[in-house]
């Protein structure tokens, strides 16, 4: 995996200064969540449940929370505990939030995946968690993958970067979804 850019860094920040003192939160795959898992390292009162083996990996070595994995098959591609025992479990657990990354942003398409086996499980993090927060860089705009994720409107807010598309920007504000540019 790719180090962690600033511009991740600071959407992983903005991210983590949404979660409250005693909140659980579920923390998905790639770099921005593991950002924000960083930032959140010092928060003993948060219970972080993830699928991501380096989120899972840093809060063991770096923090004092309680962590929750998954189980899974291991996708070493994604770095992640995938497949139906991970989505068996995650059925099972409870959070106050996800906050989860995504490959592409775009209208009318919605929120796209690179991988089919990490849409499929993000689709049942989307399915049972009650607010969804997907953190992107201004990249991931105006980009499809190839999985479908999910809906525009079956996300709460999105945490990016300063030079997202303005207009695309307009666009999921007048859907109701809230934007957090950073």
């Amino acid at each position: 995996m790719e180090p962690i850019s600033p511009q991740e860094m600071r959407i992983g920040a903005a991210a983590a200064e949404m979660i409250g003192a005693g909140e659980t939160v579920f923390l998905g795959m790639g770099r921005i969540p593991l950002a924000v898992a960083q930032h959140i390292a010092d928060q003993p009162s948060v219970t972080v449940v993830t699928n991501a083996l380096d989120v899972a990996s840093h809060l063991a070595a770096y923090a004092q929370q309680n962590v929750i994995v998954t189980g899974g098959q291991i996708d070493r591609r994604e770095n992640a505990l995938l497949g139906h025992l991970a989505e068996m479990t995650l059925r099972e657990l409870r959070a106050d939030r996800a906050v989860v990354g995504v490959h592409g942003i775009q209208l009318p398409d919605g929120f796209t995946a690179e991988s089919l086996t990490g849409a499929q499980f993000l689709r049942t993090v989307i399915e049972v968690m009650p607010r969804v927060t997907v953190v992107a860089t201004a990249e991931q705009w105006a980009r499809v993958g190839p999985a479908f994720l999910a809906p525009l409107e079956a996300v709460d807010t999105v945490v990016t970067s300063l030079d997202a598309p303005p207009a695309m920007v307009w666009d999921l504000t007048q859907l109701g979804i809230d934007i957090i540019q950073t």
